[in-house]
């Protein structure tokens, strides 16, 4: 398999910096941030209470408290106002963020890592570290379990049954749940990988890292088939809707959009902030992106 390496400077010579469509000041840093199914609201989590914004007026129109922090968030796929939350209460809890209420909760014994709707939402997974676990949204019982060693981060492919999850020692184990077997171990990264991600027919993989690069994976054979080299840690990448494209979060305060169907990584546009690039999130329907700093502000930016 070939192995397509760019190397990117400071520069970027060509590159545009737009203004952000919408900006969001908040108190403090959030914890963790989602868009409602249908986009039109932002769900933002601090330590005691989450704030719910608009997307397009870009105001915070409801605040609630809540008794614990919230350390994930995932949006339902098929009721637009739900959120999942977990929590540092061993929780997963179902707010209605347009209400500001809670719907229902499913408690565990140990700490929540991670969660992740499933596409049909149906069913929910949680990343406890020792253990990735699927559970019924509607009575919350638990319907699968599959052994993890310390286990980071998690993403899954529902179509394809592939389990990706990523480990203290910078590595990303692949799982096939139909057979129950590990398929390979990614070891390339050299520093803390930061996001994991599967595309939607389940045959390639991406990551980030804070040793400056994301790499694309081939699901089938297990190797690396693109690299994208960069001057700054990467703490965040996504597909974008089309999943022609990736999209980046860095130090140097930018937000990034790659062009991965070339057969050389490039850099389309880039969208910077005042301080470090913490994460990026996108629109479910539209090319807007979200991304968050260090400095407590969220932007949404228009994707060209």
């Amino acid at each position: 398999m070939k192995k397509i390496i760019v190397l990117l400077s400071l520069l970027n010579v060509g590159m545009t910096t737009d203004k952000p469509r919408r900006e969001f000041y908040t108190h403090s840093k959030p914890k963790a941030v989602s868009f409602s199914t249908d986009g039109s609201l932002i769900a933002a989590s601090f330590e005691g209470s989450m704030e719910v914004y608009h997307t397009r007026i870009g105001l915070r129109i409801k605040s609630f408290s809540t008794e614990n922090l919230i350390t994930d968030i995932d949006a339902s796929p098929n009721e637009p106002n739900i959120v999942a939350c977990a929590d540092k209460s061993n929780s997963i809890v179902f707010w209605n963020i347009e209400k500001g209420e809670i719907q229902k909760k499913i408690t565990l014994k140990e700490a929540i890592k991670s969660i992740e709707y499933q596409k049909d939402g149906r069913e929910i997974l949680v990343n406890t570290g020792k253990n990735v676990s699927f559970y019924e949204v509607l009575s919350g019982k638990k319907t699968q379990t599959f052994k993890t060693t310390n286990a980071v981060l998690m993403t899954y492919n529902q179509a394809s049954q592939i389990l990706a999850t990523s480990h203290p020692d910078n590595t990303i184990t692949v799982w096939n749940l139909a057979t129950n077997k590990k398929l390979f171990v990614l070891n390339k990264h050299k520093g803390k990988i930061t996001q994991i991600a599967i595309n939607k027919d389940g045959s390639q993989l991406i990551s980030s890292s804070i040793d400056k690069t994301i790499r694309v994976w081939d699901l089938k054979t297990g190797q690396e088939t693109k690299k994208i080299a960069y001057n700054a840690a990467f703490n965040c990448v996504v597909y974008d809707l089309n999943e022609n494209h990736l999209i980046s979060a860095s130090d140097d305060k930018k937000t990034i959009v790659w062009d991965i169907a070339a057969e050389t990584p490039t850099i389309l546009n880039q969208y910077e902030g005042q301080s470090e690039a913490t994460f990026v999130s996108r629109h479910p329907k539209e090319q807007i992106l979200l991304s968050g700093y260090n400095d407590t502000v969220l932007q949404t930016w228009l994707m060209k």
